[in-house]
């Protein structure tokens, strides 16, 4: 007996074929039963979550996985040891078996700083556009001064700036917001 017939044998079939509100409550309820409607949804939510971690270097926050449709208790299911995914630090997740890039400490430094308008900067936009002489300790983000009250994390070195970027100093890298290598030049050399 399918999860449909069940389902209808414990509400009673007068009700279940008795046309209105609680019929099309019962086929939608039925249909998410069978795991067909649950079954596209959730493929479609790891699709679209796949799709923006891909540009990431495998990288996703919790916020961008609600955006996908991902209820939080789906996000912790596929956290646990043998999930899909990885916490890697409290809002920022990674997909398991991503292949690692050279660049993904940047990556995993800025997202959970991209919504407060962080861009990389100085030595680390330096080392992403591949014309750095030296590899930075801490990634560098900047932020404009109405956003400060940014909390530092270890190995991130938070700068204030002065005055907002204007969109042409800002560039895309490995799907990073970084300043542009004019930009990161001038402020590595005033760093």
């Amino acid at each position: 007996m399918g999860p449909t017939r069940k389902l209808r044998s414990l509400i009673g079939s007068h009700q279940a074929l008795r046309p209105g509100p609680a019929a099309a409550r019962l086929t939608k309820f039925g249909s998410l039963a069978s795991g067909t409607t649950s079954r596209f949804s959730q493929s479609a939510q790891s699709e679209q979550l796949y799709r923006i971690a891909e540009g990431q270097a495998g990288y996703f926050t919790a916020a961008q996985a609600v955006e996908a449709g991902m209820d939080r208790a789906t996000l912790r299911h596929h956290t646990r040891p043998t999930g899909r995914f990885e916490r890697v630090q409290r809002g920022l997740y990674r997909l398991r078996h991503f292949p690692s890039s050279p660049h993904e400490h940047v990556v995993a430094a800025w997202l959970p700083l991209r919504r407060a308008g962080a861009v990389v900067s100085h030595a680390s936009a330096l080392d992403l556009y591949g014309i750095a002489d030296v590899i930075p300790t801490d990634v560098h983000v900047s932020v404009s001064r109405a956003k400060r009250g940014v909390r530092p994390r270890a190995g991130i070195r938070v700068h204030t700036l002065e005055r907002p970027l204007n969109p042409s100093e800002i560039r895309e890298v490995a799907g990073v917001d970084v300043t542009a290598p004019e930009r990161a030049l001038v402020d590595a050399l005033d760093d």
